[in-house]
């Protein structure tokens, strides 16, 4: 399996509860330590450039939501570049979440 290294300290992250996978940028993802590493990179950093976590318990929620509104939009009389607009942000959302599940949270015990 892949070792996980935090990006702050670069130690070892032994399992999923200590990790935090943030967004950087637009693409970027990068794995934290739960404690002290995200929150000193958090207080430092916000908007674009940091994120909150993407593996958390809110940005799930955030998907199952975005995807009702999509379902509803669809079955909606919506513009079509509307709904187009809404599809492409759900695929952006799930998609930064199967990347840090693949890239980090897969190779770490639960």
């Amino acid at each position: 399996m892949k070792k996980v290294h935090c990006q702050h300290c670069a130690k070892h992250i032994e399992d999923r509860g200590d990790l935090v996978v943030v967004q950087k940028g637009i693409w970027g993802i990068e794995p934290y330590h739960n404690t002290k590493c995200y929150g000193a990179v958090a207080k430092g950093l916000s908007g674009l450039l940091v994120s909150g976590p993407i593996n958390s318990k809110v940005n799930r929620l955030s998907i199952i939501f975005t995807a009702i509104i999509t379902i509803v939009a669809f079955f909606l009389n919506i513009p079509g570049v509307v709904k187009l607009v809404v599809l492409f942000y759900l695929l952006y959302v799930v998609s930064i979440r199967a990347w840090s599940w693949f890239n980090y949270e897969r190779h770490l015990s639960t």
